[in-house]
C-alpha cells in the first residue's frame, strides 16, 4: 500500500520552500523535551512518538533532519496529533492535523479522547479533512468554526495501471485486520456461498491487529474452506500493482472509510471494485451496481463474482485519473499549510 505520508512530505518540500519537518531528529525532540517538559522522560516521548509515525524511515530519506522546522503537521487526530501539539507548541510553530483515515469517526467516543480532542481542535490552527461526513463530528465544538478543510482525495498515478497478466484470483482484499476494514464482513459472507472463489488477502503485519486477524484465518479455515484463501502480508506499489491486475474483483467490504486509496489504486488498474457505501466511495465509483450497504447485499454481490454474473464497469482507470491526481492533492497540501508557491 502506497504511503500517503511520504507523499505529503515530499508536497511539502518542494521547489526550495519554507523549511518543513514531520520528523524530527531525536536529539533536538531531546533537547527540547529534557530542558522544557521535566515531568515528561524523554525516553517514554520519544517511544511513543516513534511508535506513530508511520513509514518513519522512508520520511527521514525525504525530509532533512537538521532544518529548523516552520510548522508541524500531524496525520492521524489521535496520539500523533497530541504529540504534534506538543511539539509545535514547544517549537512556537503552527500545528496542523490531517485526518487521513476515518479513525476519528470512531476515536470521538473514546473515553480518553474525549478531553484530549477539544483542547487539539481549539490549539490546531487548521484541520484537514478527506471525506464531508468527517465534518459531522467536528461540529459539536465551536472553537472547529473555520478551521475544518476538505482535503482532495490522492494516490500514486505512476504505480498504478493496468497489465496484461494471466488472472490468479476472483477476489482481493486490501487492508488491516481491523472490524472497522471489514475482513469479518468478508469473510462470512463467503462462508455462505457455496461455489469455490479464488481469495487473496493482503493485510499488513501489525502486533495491534494479530489478535483479529488471527480470528478470521482461523474463522476462514473452518467455515469457509471451499474457498481456496491466500494470505499476504504488507506488498510493495510494484506487487500490489500485479496483484490488482491478476485479481477480477476488489472487495472494500469497510464499515468506515474517507477517501480509501485502495478503491482509485484498483480503479487506475481498470479492476472493478465491490465496496461499501461509505465515506468518498460512492463518490469515486459514481452510479455503480457494486456498491452495497448491507451484508445481504455483499454476499449477494460476492455470489454473483463467483457465478460470473456480475457485470463489469469499463473506464475505470479515466475515471479514477479524472478524481484525482498528484497535483491536485500537491497543491491542496501547501494551500492547506499556507505555503505559496513561487
Amino acid at each position: 500500500m502506497a504511503s500517503t505520508a511520504a507523499r505529503v512530505s515530499r508536497y511539502l518540500t518542494i521547489n526550495a520552500t519554507p523549511a518543513v519537518t514531520l520528523v524530527f531528529k531525536a536529539d533536538r525532540i531531546t533537547r527540547h523535551f529534557s530542558n522544557t517538559v521535566k515531568s515528561f522522560p524523554t525516553d517514554k516521548i520519544l517511544t511513543s512518538f516513534n511508535r506513530q509515525a508511520e513509514y518513519r524511515e522512508e520520511w527521514q530519506q525525504i525530509i532533512p533532519l537538521a532544518v529548523e522546522p516552520s510548522f508541524v503537521i500531524s496525520l492521524y487526530m489521535g496520539r500523533p496529533a497530541y504529540m504534534g501539539h506538543l511539539l509545535a507548541r514547544l517549537l512556537w510553530v503552527p500545528h496542523y492535523i490531517v485526518c487521513l483515515g476515518s479513525d476519528v469517526n470512531h476515536h470521538f467516543e473514546r473515553f480518553v479522547h474525549k478531553w484530549r480532542f477539544p483542547w487539539l481542535i481549539k490549539c490546531a490552527k487548521r484541520i484537514g479533512i478527506l471525506s464531508p461526513d468527517m465534518r459531522d463530528k467536528f461540529r459539536s465544538f465551536s472553537d472547529s468554526d473555520g478551521k475544518i478543510t476538505l482535503l482532495s482525495p490522492g494516490y500514486d498515478t505512476a504505480s498504478f495501471f493496468p497489465m496484461d497478466v494471466p488472472i490468479e484470483y476472483d477476489i482481493l482484499f486490501v487492508g488491516r485486520a481491523r472490524p472497522v476494514k471489514g475482513l469479518d464482513r468478508l469473510v462470512t459472507a463467503l462462508s455462505k456461498i457455496t461455489r469455490s472463489a479464488r481469495v487473496c488477502c493482503v493485510i499488513p503485519v501489525n502486533d495491534a491487529d494479530a489478535a483479529f486477524a488471527a480470528t478470521y484465518r482461523e474463522t476462514a479455515a473452518r467455515k469457509a474452506s471451499h474457498h481456496s484463501f491466500v494470505w499476504l502480508p504488507q506488498q510493495t506499489p510494484i506487487e500490489l500493482r500485479q496483484l490488482y491486475n491478476a485479481s477480477r474483483f476488489v472487495v472494500v467490504p469497510s464499515r468506515s472509510e474517507g477517501a480509501p486509496h485502495v478503491v482509485l489504486e484498483a480503479m487506475a488498474c481498470n479492476r472493478p471494485v465491490i465496496a461499501a457505501d461509505v465515506g468518498r466511495i460512492a463518490e469515486f465509483l459514481g452510479s455503480c451496481k457494486t456498491l452495497f450497504t448491507t451484508d445481504e447485499d455483499l454476499e449477494r454481490l460476492l455470489a454473483a463474482v463467483v457465478d460470473e454474473t456480475l457485470d463489469v464497469p469499463t473506464n475505470l482507470r479515466r475515471q479514477a485519473l479524472a478524481i484525482a491526481n498528484q497535483n491536485d492533492e500537491c497543491t491542496a497540501f501547501r494551500r492547506f499549510v499556507d505555503l505559496e508557491d513561487e
